[in-house]
């Protein structure tokens, strides 16, 4: 950081003084003669931004990811559920006579149906999807090998499975493997004809066709539909429809949108601790730049008193602080971009890889590193405001004074 400071000063001196004219050349000096306070305070003001935009390349690359993969996942318009407080693996299943009643809903054109159990196999336990689905649907799916095309025949026969990504990582599996699930008949091997990416779940589950799984399984069981209108049908019309045909029956009827809009609102809930985090390092950041200004202050007491005494005013007191702390904040966020991005990359390449299994897309938000130079800007400016002030407002004579 003293090194990259030295540079950058002496790189920004001729706009500094065509900015503010001898106070520029001045401030930008003065952050080189002040180094061992200047270095300190911009390497704590780069860790702090770096971080932000480390943090906030992360959750939006997540954010981002997380979007496209439902858009690839969810793709019935309307799904019901049993109503109830349970969710995903703890989810009840449904009536099978609002299943059979449900199935001849008139405005949909196809239906799938979705089942998900946990199982003890080879001593631990595993999530099983049972799905029956359109083929167009399946298709959408994003895999990380294979290809959703070749997969379908031998998924849909019930020779093959398809695994999440978290799970492949944690088992170290990949496409053209086997895995052993315990069934109503004993223990079956499968090969895996697809992996396919997965926000659902750090843990991964193993997902079948619903064929097979009753083959195997002997659980007529499900606990999730999914309804696609037909052509001139709308959503609205379609749960309408649902809802009739239910009649008595406890459901949760939710449409593509508001499952989308509800899973995204989840996500933002979860990470705003982000933005507190965010906020809290730049607060720690702030106090380590007006600790480091308030030393630069005393040390340079005697310097800043003759400049007063030979016709140094206030205000032109407060511009070469205020250039300096300017200075030094421009150069810790240019300083902070490469840093923050590189460890974006290790928290969604090496991080979460580890900690959850999920490979995610690197997004960079161009407006986020604009918004990173500008609050680093503005918190140097702020904690430079009170020594700018001290020192413009300290008699000269009696820093000469007790410089003696």
């Amino acid at each position: 950081m003293p090194g990259a400071t030295v540079l950058l000063s002496r790189a920004f001196r001729p706009v500094m003084a065509a900015m503010l004219g001898v106070l520029g050349r001045m401030a930008a000096r003065g952050v080189v003669v002040s180094l061992s306070r200047t270095g300190v305070a911009t390497a704590a003001l780069v860790v702090a931004v770096s971080a932000t935009i480390g943090v906030g390349i992360m959750v939006g690359s997540f954010r981002t990811t997380v979007e496209r993969w439902l858009e690839g996942w969810l793709r019935a318009d309307v799904y019901v559920t049993a109503a109830g407080t349970g969710s995903g693996r703890n989810r009840p299943p449904l009536d099978p006579a609002v299943v059979e009643s449900l199935s001849r809903v008139p405005g949909a054109e196809k239906l799938s149906l979705t089942r998900r159990v946990t199982i003890l196999s080879a001593g631990e336990s595993m999530d099983i999807f049972a799905m029956d689905l359109p083929r167009s649907t399946f298709v959408g799916f994003r895999f990380k090998e294979g290809s959703p095309e070749d997969a379908w025949g031998s998924f849909e026969s019930g020779e093959s499975v398809v695994v999440s990504e978290p799970y492949a990582y944690r088992h170290r599996l990949h496409k053209g493997d086997r895995v052993t699930l315990r069934t109503s008949r004993g223990e079956r091997e499968f090969p895996i004809s697809g992996i396919f990416y997965d926000y659902g779940s750090d843990t991964g589950l193993i997902s079948i066709h619903r064929a097979a799984y009753l083959r195997y399984w002997d659980d007529p069981g499900v606990d999730g539909m999914g309804f696609y209108a037909r052509p001139g049908v709308t959503s609205f019309d379609l749960a309408a429809q649902i809802r009739e045909r239910g009649g008595e029956s406890r459901l949760s009827i939710i449409s593509n949108r508001e499952l989308r809009n509800a899973s995204m609102a989840v996500f933002d809930r979860t990470f705003a601790i982000t933005g507190v985090l965010r906020l809290l390092t730049m607060v720690v950041a702030f106090a380590g730049i007006l600790s480091a200004l308030m030393a630069i202050q005393v040390e340079r007491g005697r310097e800043l008193a003759v400049l007063r005494a030979i016709g140094l005013t206030p205000r032109q007191v407060w511009g070469l602080i205020c250039g300096e702390t300017a200075l030094i904040g421009t150069i810790a966020g240019l300083l902070s971009l490469p840093l923050g991005i590189l460890q974006a990359f290790i928290l969604v390449y090496v991080v979460n890889r580890r900690s959850f299994g999920w490979t995610m897309e690197v997004s960079i938000d161009p407006a986020l590193l604009f918004q990173a130079l500008l609050l680093s800007l503005a918190a140097a400016i702020l904690a430079g405001f009170y020594p700018a002030l001290a020192i413009s407002r300290t008699s000269p004579a009696l820093a000469l004074k007790g410089e003696e």
